[in-house]
């Protein structure tokens, strides 16, 4: 089997020898959902009260009654990239397999039967198989009666020519249909011409019929040896005898009149005979070949509606049975044609974010900022609201915290914790630290461990004994506990002996008086003595000598 390889072809035409009156087609495609967009027409007239049965995905029967003969088939459609194989019927021979019986009307009721080595031949019980209908002067009518009325299309009436001269046999022949209430459906002549051996009626429709009759219109021998009815089994039965109804599983009783096919099931039922169930979420019905859902019930997607559509589609949340775009749009805080969840904390609008990317189009909720709104602002922003693109604290950090996004703690050496809220510099530093960050030490010397925090100069002034600046420089010979002043180093407490000055840097010079003095104050103390122990031994003698 050879399929069509173009995948751009949307037309396909199909000649046929001659006339051909049209009963079915069946189309094989390789592709099942291509098959049902495939279109057929005649050329000049349209495929009437068109039906369609399906074998399986890829196989389908095409049933209508164009009015006239067709030469020319089209296929039309997308479906046409896909066709692997088309077979045109014109429909059965019903006297091929038919139970029949036939009466020759010559005054006296002749019964016929079908031929059972030759089922299409006709022929009187033990007779030859060609069948003589009258002499020269009668005008004869063979009956013959299905015993189901069928759809008549087409009628071939074989004339022998092998015998009887040419100048008797007739010329005329007439062909009439019956239906099952015994009323005339069709009626019509046809002249043979002289070396005619089949005569061909064909009809603009097919015929309901029960009955045909043939009768040769003027004088002459005719010689019948064989009767074609070419069409299908009426509405609502099928198999070869047409005694097999549709009634019971097929929807409106129709069937295909060759396989008893349903074409359409009963709602939620599918299957050849309409036997089995479709899947739970099909809306209303399914196809009747493979049980894939027409349509989906709201919120359900794919070919057996097993797939959740998003919870973002709007409306009743139905979506394409395809590819699951929604219906009617998305909820806010979803995009794209499926209908996607944007990032939870995009800040919500008509176009909350990108359907590829998505990016949030409106900025983020409060807390939250990055371009899909997926990063937390900082815990230490004085307010819980950031930049949506930075994360840049809007309203400044806490206490404690310095950077953009608040993120970096100041030194430990701030006082209070309190710094820069851009660089992170202290305001004012802890006891015994200085510079930016008060990561410096201020100088041991400095009084109460204080200075300036900037250039580290002791600001409360220095420790006793020292003195300066940066109070590293040491005070001399100050008296009491060695303070001095800070910038000029006067010793507040004076010096130390042997010191003078403002600065007790001055040591004190010897003088000659002070010695003088003491030897002086040595020789009268020696002196005093000397005449004390003269006077008290002068009283001592005197008191012995008395």
């Amino acid at each position: 089997m050879t399929c069509v390889e173009d995948d751009s072809m949307t037309e396909l035409m199909i000649y046929l020898k001659q006339n051909y009156t049209f009963s079915f087609l069946n189309i094989i495609s390789k592709k099942s959902l291509l098959i049902d967009s495939i279109v057929v027409d005649f050329m000049t007239q349209s495929c009437l009260e068109m039906r369609n049965f399906y074998s399986s995905a890829t196989s389908r029967d095409v049933y209508c009654n164009p009015k006239n003969p067709v030469r020319i088939i089209r296929l039309k459609g997308a479906g046409v990239s896909s066709v692997c194989d088309v077979h045109v019927s014109g429909g059965r021979n019903f006297f091929a397999g038919l139970p029949t019986s036939a009466s020759l009307y010559l005054g006296t009721l002749v019964n016929l039967t079908v031929d059972e080595v030759t089922p299409t031949r006709l022929s009187v019980e033990n007779s030859k198989k060609c069948l003589v209908l009258g002499g020269p002067d009668s005008l004869v009518v063979l009956n013959i009666t299905l015993d189901k009325a069928v759809q008549i299309s087409r009628v071939n009436i074989l004339i022998s020519l092998d015998v009887f001269n040419i100048t008797n046999r007739p010329k005329v022949y007439q062909l009439s249909l019956y239906d099952q209430t015994g009323t005339r459906r069709f009626r019509d002549n046809i002249t043979r011409a002289d070396e005619t051996e089949v005569l061909s009626f064909v009809f603009s429709s097919n015929k309901l019929t029960k009955k045909i009759t043939i009768q040769k219109m003027d004088r002459g021998v005719a010689r019948l040896c064989d009767v074609e009815a070419f069409g299908d089994c009426a509405l609502g039965t099928y198999g070869l005898g047409c005694m097999d109804l549709c009634r019971g599983h097929c929807l409106n009783d129709l069937c295909s009149p060759v396989r008893g096919l349903c074409s359409q099931c009963p709602r939620l039922k599918y299957g050849d005979r309409c036997q089995k169930f479709c899947a739970e979420n099909c809306q209303d019905s399914c196809f009747v070949y493979d049980g894939k859902c027409t349509t989906c019930k709201p919120k359900y997607y794919g070919s057996l509606c097993n797939e959740s559509c998003s919870d973002g589609c709007k409306n009743d949340g139905s979506c394409n049975q395809i590819n699951a775009t929604c219906t009617y749009g998305c909820f806010l805080g979803f995009t794209g044609p499926l209908c996607e969840k944007c990032p939870t904390y995009c800040s919500l609008s008509e176009e909350t974010c990108d359907a590829e990317s998505k990016n949030c189009l409106k900025g983020c909720n409060v807390g939250r900022y990055g371009s899909k709104c997926d990063s937390t602002c900082s815990i230490h922003c004085k307010t819980s609201g950031c930049n949506p693109t930075t994360g840049a604290c809007i309203s400044g950090c806490q206490s404690g915290y310095f950077g953009a996004q608040c993120n970096s703690e100041c030194s430990r050496f701030c006082l209070e914790s309190v710094c820069n809220s851009t660089n992170g510099n202290c305001s004012s530093c802890v006891a015994g630290r200085r510079g930016d960050f008060c990561h410096k030490k201020c100088s041991s010397n400095c009084y109460d461990d204080v200075c300036d925090k900037n250039d580290g100069s002791c600001s409360r002034g220095c420790k006793a004994p020292f003195a300066g600046k940066f109070c590293n420089d040491e005070c001399q010979n100050c008296g009491g506990n060695g303070e001095c002043s800070q910038t000029s180093k006067v010793c507040v407490s004076g010096c130390v002996p042997g010191y003078e000055g403002e600065s007790c840097l001055i040591p004190t010079q010897p003088s000659v008086v002070l010695p003088f003095l003491l030897i002086s104050f040595c020789l009268i103390s020696s002196l005093v003595s000397i005449i004390y122990l003269c006077h008290r031994r002068n009283q001592d003698n005197l008191k012995f000598d008395e």
